[in-house]
């Protein structure tokens, strides 16, 4: 029913009152390996670990800075595409509309995004004209706006 991990421990949690013959794996990802003749990038999801972010995410509270959010944009796996150039807050985000976002299955249709605020996340590319670079950003403006809820995230790309 659930799996918790606690310090020093794994907590199972199950309907079923004797825990007898069972098996615990640890199972641990190795490094990718490519298959032959595959020369495209790997991508992935995963934010990298540091300090800050770690108790950042213990505490529980989010700081709306600069350099929170850039911390946040720079964790994930983008910095052979993209980095994150400035930012902004728009009361009016007219000039940009709403865009099918990454997270697609994750609304939030209580309060309808139209009537929020933008922040516009700017980005300056590492190659210009490389064909993730759009995807990139449309990744890192998704996974900020599951985090950053009260504006609508938007993201271009600058010179």
């Amino acid at each position: 029913m659930e799996i918790r991990h606690e310090e020093e421990r794994i907590v199972l949690r199950s309907t079923e009152e004797s825990f007898q013959k069972w098996t615990a794996l640890r199972m641990v990802q190795g490094e990718a390996v490519r298959s032959l003749d595959y020369d495209q990038p790997f991508l992935s999801n995963r934010r990298k670990d540091s300090f800050i972010r770690r108790y950042a995410n213990g505490a529980g509270t989010y700081l709306l800075t600069k350099a929170d959010l850039f911390r946040r944009i720079m964790e994930m796996d983008i910095e052979e595409y993209i980095e994150a150039a400035d930012y902004g807050i728009l009361e009016d985000g007219a000039a940009y509309p709403a865009q099918e976002g990454m997270n697609w299955f994750v609304r939030d249709e209580l309060f309808p995004m139209d009537g929020r605020k933008v922040l516009l996340l700017k980005f300056r590319t590492k190659e210009s004209g490389h064909y993730l670079n759009d995807s990139m950003v449309r990744f890192v403006v998704s996974q900020i706006q599951m985090d950053v809820s009260e504006y609508r995230c938007v993201g271009i790309i600058v010179g």
